[in-house]
């Protein structure tokens, strides 16, 4: 395959290394020192697959017809292009949720009864590969209701945000693997026999409820799969942003 690299090299040598192209192009240079601008598509055993610029064709040059500085630069890269897992095929992780309530503690107080409940997900992956799958990691952000928001206001309140980190156990292929998010404290308020609200308990009853979460699974910097729970999530909220959501106060 060789020779013939080296012919076609030959045959179109003045027109693709004397040709002008983009500045921001990469440049490639031959042995001669003329010059080509083209991005990278792949390495070959012994070359490298090239898009010229200027004319967008696509071309295959073998190293040795390149200048020592290039070949060493590209043989590097080829190896470490090699050493990286190729790109997962889209459906290969299904992420499964399902909301829990992990605990709960109760408290006893003057007229009412306070309970304290752990709210938060479990996450389920499923490997729909046909290879097993590791070094995989799962980054997720809970979304609660603000604290101490009016039960009877008509207006909307931001959401607040905690975000969350998990490792993800190797999965066997057809296999399942499980986590747990990190947690939200909701509290409910109940009256004891013969009690009734006052005008401002009534007011404030909720505290820092689950609204929901948005997950996604990485191997590497390589975005693999994400869902969330509500399906609207994504669509009114932002993935980046700091957490806003404190510790639940205890009453």
């Amino acid at each position: 395959m060789l020779p013939r690299l080296l012919l076609t090299l030959s045959i179109l040598g003045a027109v693709l290394f004397a040709s002008v192209s983009p500045a921001h192009a990469r440049t490639f240079t031959a042995k001669d020192g003329r010059t080509i601008e083209a991005d990278i598509i792949s390495f070959e055993a012994e070359g490298v697959r090239l898009k010229r610029s200027d004319t967008g064709q696509v071309l295959t040059l073998p190293f040795s017809a390149l200048a020592e500085d290039d070949q060493r630069a590209l043989r590097t890269e080829a190896i470490e292009a090699a050493a990286k897992p190729k790109p997962m095929p889209a459906g290969s992780v299904l992420i499964e949720l399902s909301r829990a309530k992990f605990s709960t503690e109760k408290k006893e107080a003057t007229g009412v009864t306070y309970s304290y409940e752990q709210w938060g997900f479990n996450v389920t992956l499923a490997n729909r590969s046909n290879q097993p799958l590791d070094k995989l990691r799962a980054e997720y952000v809970l979304f609660l209701d603000p604290s101490e928001q009016l039960i009877d206001s008509k207006e909307e309140a931001k959401l607040k945000r905690r975000r969350g980190q998990a490792e993800v156990e190797p999965i066997p292929m057809s296999g399942r693997v499980q986590f747990r998010t990190d947690t939200v404290e909701a509290v409910k308020v109940a009256l004891k026999s013969g009690w009734v609200w006052s005008d401002s308990d009534k007011k404030r009853t909720a505290r820092d409820k689950l609204h929901g979460v948005w997950v996604r699974i990485y191997r590497g910097d390589e975005l693999v799969a994400e869902t969330a729970m509500p399906n609207t999530l994504p669509t009114k909220e932002e993935w980046e942003g700091a957490n806003t959501a404190g510790k639940a106060r205890r009453l």
